[in-house]
């Protein structure tokens, strides 16, 4: 989850590694969700690495929320990662698929069949990179990438 400045600990969420995990049913190694913030919400410099799912609903979610104000989401890694049976889009960067328990939210899980699901402006995600990423026997294609047009990603790697 983001940290923004002001803060009681810290400007941003940052400096974080993650490594050597199996994974059953789970809904991913995730960034988010980040709404903007008049404070500025920053998630940055994390490393997912040498992780294994079995029957993951998502495994790569990078996730944005509606919100006012400004965000990022940057240097993020994904590496050695293993995806086998996904239950949904392996790979999903782009608005949250959930809708809050209170309603609020938005909301994205049927896209693209749902075509109302709109990108975050507010928030840049840059320099996210998936090195040496697989996933087998999915029900849907690897990934999708929801970038915002008037704010686009920027520095992504596969």
């Amino acid at each position: 989850k983001p940290t923004h400045k002001g803060g009681p600990f810290s400007d941003c969420t940052e400096d974080i590694l993650v490594e050597d995990c199996e994974v059953i049913y789970g809904v991913g190694m995730s960034i988010g969700s980040v709404p903007p913030n008049p404070n500025h919400n920053c998630i940055k410099d994390v490393v997912f690495r040498n992780i294994k799912f079995d029957t993951p609903f998502k495994g790569i979610y990078v996730k944005t929320n509606p919100g006012t104000g400004s965000g990022e989401i940057k240097n993020i890694t994904y590496e050695n990662i293993e995806m086998d049976r996904p239950l949904w889009w392996g790979v999903y960067i782009g608005p949250q698929q959930m809708k809050e328990p209170s309603g609020d939210g938005p909301g994205c899980m049927l896209y693209p069949l749902d075509k109302n699901c709109e990108t975050q402006p507010l928030i840049s995600m840059s320099d996210i990179t998936l090195r040496n990423v697989t996933s087998t026997r999915g029900l849907l294609p690897a990934g999708i990438l929801r970038c915002n047009e008037t704010n686009p990603c920027t520095g992504f790697v596969f």
